[in-house]
């Protein structure tokens, strides 16, 4: 059988409780007053478990502290008059959770609080804030749900404390943060310092404060701005896809910790085009969209800069080389803030031909090979180019490819033989994306000859591109005595009779010097005209008749200087000797006349260019 519970049917007068509302903190205790103050024999039980008369009874009116939350019955039980009587309480033990919060703090001293409160905290009556100044704000639980805020009069640091109260009962634990105001106007403005534009993607580095929200908003089509999924804190990096052939523009928004933003100025991208022209590139963009006033603009090729402007979108970039890829990008200075584009390629074309060499010239040198130059072209003219040379054997032609040339406008013909004809040669300068120039004007070496006996003739066709020649010198060179050199003037002949005096000189060479009218030389091939020796002998001579005329017989000639002349007898037996050619056989053997008749004799000789001969033949004494 259950055991009865006192508090069902309640007699007495009661009793008051302190503190009143029934209602009090873990921790604390209570007191009760009976209201009869002539009761007698009154226990009290301060957790009464509704169940008989408690063991736990006392007569003190002070309660143990409560440190478990929850619901306690309080009982009077006693005497009076005729029996017993009893009354009971109930009171309410709470928990004083501390109140958890976060502060921020923003421009002009405001100090923002969020609140986090369980479901402890949540059961206050009210939260009171104490913001250190002598300022207070009492709000409901419910109340701070959203953020409170307060603005200091200065920048002094107070301490925050906040706590909660179940009226007219008890107050909770207090929480408490020191709080320096920001004294700052305004909070700093985002500085967006380099936008670049990516394959695919722009990318945004930016300075802004610390602790900043930064979030990043791009421009519609619309014209106004709306905010893409890209969010960061402090100072950074921020990329986001978009079409990089369009102007694009964005904007940073950085909120402060109290949630109030400001706008960073507009920065725009760049989108450049390129277009290929003959002999040049034509870049152009649109004025930049952005913010602020361009400094300047620099163009950039192949990532070498090649231009500067200030205030001109298009950019000509001249002179380029026909099939060669040219990627150009633009960087553009807006105060403190960078723009570069991606990179747009293009292809160099060429549709103007390059113009011929100029002043071609032809030589023969002195082994003979002729040798054919020129100068660069006026205009088109290549840091890597081909030269193509044709030859022909009259500057009428046909003239036929010989050789190619890799940079460089010099050409030595070592398949010529310049002493057997002329040739005539043209250039031609071969360009780009397979366009050449003009051949040159024919230029013929001065092939020098003898078309007659006794006379020597070269040809007349002009070795000078420019024009023909102004005149000739012949050089004549005496092989042997090579300080015998002369030089004549024979005006615009072509064609030259040795001088007589030349015929005393075994060996000649001579060569045509053609100069045309700006003194410019060109040489022929050498020709040499050389004579054989010459050697006299007389067929008879009479020794010892007195008459002092033909008394030896002796050897003359021209062009030699060794000689050996040797006398033999009719059985061919040597009887005279002589390395002398001075000196002549007297007719005497052993010092007695030799009879008269027929001798034979052998004379050899070494000429001037040490060629040697010999001559035999006989010769009759007289007596």
């Amino acid at each position: 059988m259950q055991a009865q519970n006192l508090c069902d049917n309640p007699a007495g007068q009661g009793f008051t409780i302190t503190p009143p509302g029934n209602k009090i903190c873990v921790g604390q205790t209570i007191t009760v007053k009976p209201n009869n103050t002539a009761e007698k024999g009154v226990n009290y039980s301060f957790d009464y478990s509704k169940s008989g008369v408690p063991t736990n009874l006392t007569v003190s009116r002070t309660s143990p502290a409560y440190t478990t939350p929850g619901s306690y019955t309080i009982l009077q039980i006693g005497t009076a008059g005729a029996g017993a009587t009893n009354t009971c309480a109930v009171i309410q033990v709470v928990n004083t959770p501390p109140i958890n919060f976060q502060f921020r703090t923003c421009p002009n001293r405001l100090v923002t609080l969020d609140f986090t409160l369980d479901a402890e905290a949540r059961k206050y009556d009210q939260v009171v804030i104490d913001w250190g100044d002598g300022s207070k704000d009492t709000k409901t639980p419910a109340a701070l749900a959203s953020s409170l805020s307060h603005t200091y009069a200065n920048g002094s640091t107070r301490a925050v404390s906040v706590y909660g109260v179940y009226t007219g009962a008890c107050t909770g634990q207090p929480t408490s943060q020191p709080v320096t105001p920001n004294t700052n106007a305004t909070q700093d403005i985002p500085l967006v310092t380099k936008l670049d534009v990516q394959e695919g993607k722009l990318v945004l580095t930016y300075q802004a404060s610390t602790g900043a929200t930064i979030e990043l908003l791009q421009k519609d089509p619309s014209g106004a701005y709306q905010p893409v999924s890209q969010t960061a804190n402090g100072s950074g990096e921020l990329s986001v896809a978009a079409d990089t052939k369009q102007v694009q523009c964005f904007k940073l928004r950085s909120k402060d910790a109290c949630g109030n933003g400001v706008e960073s100025a507009e920065v725009c991208s760049l989108s450049p085009t390129a277009k290929a022209e003959s002999q040049m590139n034509v870049v152009t963009w649109d004025p930049y969209a952005g913010t602020g006033v361009v400094r300047l603009y620099r163009i950039y090729s192949n990532g070498s800069p090649v231009g500067v402007t200030t205030s001109s979108t298009s950019f000509t970039d001249s002179p380029i080389n026909c099939g060669q890829k040219y990627c150009y990008s633009i960087e553009a200075t807006i105060g403190q803030t960078t723009v570069n584009s991606a990179p747009v390629c293009v292809t160099g074309i060429n549709t103007t031909p390059p113009d011929p060499p100029r002043n071609t010239q032809v030589s023969v040198l002195d082994n003979g090979q002729p040798e054919l130059f020129a100068l660069p072209p006026a205009t088109g003219g290549l840091p890597q180019y081909t030269v193509q040379i044709l030859r022909s054997g009259s500057p009428s032609g046909p003239f036929a490819p010989v050789a190619e040339l890799k940079n460089t406008l010099r050409y030595q013909d070592d398949k010529a033989n310049t002493n057997e004809q002329s040739y005539c040669y043209q250039m031609v300068y071969l360009g780009t994306c397979g366009l050449q120039s003009k051949p040159t004007n024919p230029v013929c070496t001065v092939w020098l000859s003898s078309q007659a006996a006794d006379v020597l003739n070269w040809t007349p066709d002009s070795p000078f591109a420019l024009g023909p020649v102004g005149h000739y010198t012949l050089r004549i060179q005496d092989t042997v005595q090579t300080s015998n050199n002369i030089d004549k003037d024979v005006g615009l002949n072509t064609a030259y009779a040795p001088d007589v005096d030349l015929l005393t000189i075994q060996t000649v060479r001579f060569q045509v010097i053609a100069v045309s009218a700006d003194g410019k030389e060109s040489r022929s091939n050498y020709f040499i005209l050389r004579q054989n020796p010459k050697i006299n002998t007389p067929t008879a001579f009479t020794p010892g008749d007195a008459n002092g005329i033909n008394d030896t017989f002796e050897a003359k000639g021209l062009f030699w200087e060794k000689f050996e002349m040797t006398i033999f007898n009719r059985w061919g037996e040597a009887i005279y000797n002589t390395t002398d050619r001075k000196q002549g056989w007297d007719g005497n053997v052993n010092g007695q006349p030799a009879p008269a008749g027929n001798y034979v004799y052998r004379i050899e000789i070494e000429d001037l260019t040490g060629q040697r001969s010999v001559k035999t033949g006989s010769v009759l004494l007289i007596r």
